[in-house]
């Protein structure tokens, strides 16, 4: 299998997150993200050149900043025209979609933890998670504005390019000739 990491497709319109106790605060380019009940992520992710090939895993990392005892759930967020440059919570695509993965507690500043995503990112195209929380400490994690450290990324495993292949049209098969 052949790895693949997708990084955000423009740093400052791929993450972002919302406050309810800000509701009308753009936090465009914080070096931190937060999830809690009150609190949602946004992410976006333009995933290309998989083509026809098979994708056999597909993993969201994040570097923990602020651990806490609920890491997330993760939601695939079908609408795609949030924009990073407004984006507040009392303008924000609604999370309604079933859970992909739930971490529970991310207890480890500067660890890396992994949302399980295979189920959504089947190929080619726009991917755009909201992950939220639900215990009232809030967690946080390094955004792509941050700098340093594990920016958040999409990890994919998938089958192999096909090498090339040979097929000999002449002579044809079981010909024979003479020097």
């Amino acid at each position: 299998l052949e790895r693949h990491r997708h990084g955000p497709a423009r740093d400052e319109d791929t993450r972002d997150h919302v406050d309810a106790a800000r509701p009308t605060v753009n936090f465009a380019g914080s070096p931190e993200l937060f999830v809690a009940p009150a609190r949602v992520t946004y992410l976006r992710f333009a995933v290309t050149g998989i083509g026809a090939r098979a994708v056999h895993q597909a993993r969201l990392r994040l570097e923990v900043t602020h651990p806490g005892p609920d890491g997330g759930e993760a939601h695939l967020i079908g609408d795609h025209t949030w924009d990073p440059s407004t984006l507040t919570f009392a303008h924000r695509p609604a999370v309604n979609t079933p859970v992909i993965e739930d971490i529970g507690p991310v207890l480890t500043t500067g660890a890396v933890v992994e949302f399980e995503l295979d189920t959504v990112v089947t190929g080619d195209g726009t991917y755009d998670v909201a992950i939220a929380g639900n215990a009232g400490v809030p967690v946080g994690y390094r955004s792509t504005a941050a700098g340093i450290g594990q920016r958040p990324t999409l990890v994919l495993a998938v089958d192999p390019q096909p090498g090339p292949s040979v097929h000999i049209v002449q002579p044809p098969t079981g010909a024979s000739f003479f020097e």
